[in-house]
């Protein structure tokens, strides 16, 4: 019987991506907002930054939750 793989430990550091998401994501927003209210009416494409904007803050969250607790090599959370 051959031992099962091991597998590498996990860093419990974010990825360099996940670390400047939220920045940028940040910055996205605030721009979104100047933008829409200093020009009267907000063109349709200034509303991709809200959209990516948002969509990068939730990512940044995810991964470095993600990152933060990984889940034991049997599978378990040990949670009941």
């Amino acid at each position: 019987m051959t031992p099962a793989p091991v597998a590498p430990p996990a860093s419990n550091a974010p990825s360099s991506r996940a670390r400047i998401a939220l920045p940028v994501s940040i910055a996205m927003l605030v721009a979104w907002a100047v933008w829409t209210f200093a020009f009267d009416p907000a063109p349709g494409a200034v509303h991709l930054l809200l959209t990516f904007g948002v969509f990068l803050l939730i990512w940044s969250i995810v991964a470095r939750d993600e990152t933060a607790a990984p889940v034991p090599p049997n599978g378990r959370s040990g949670r009941r």
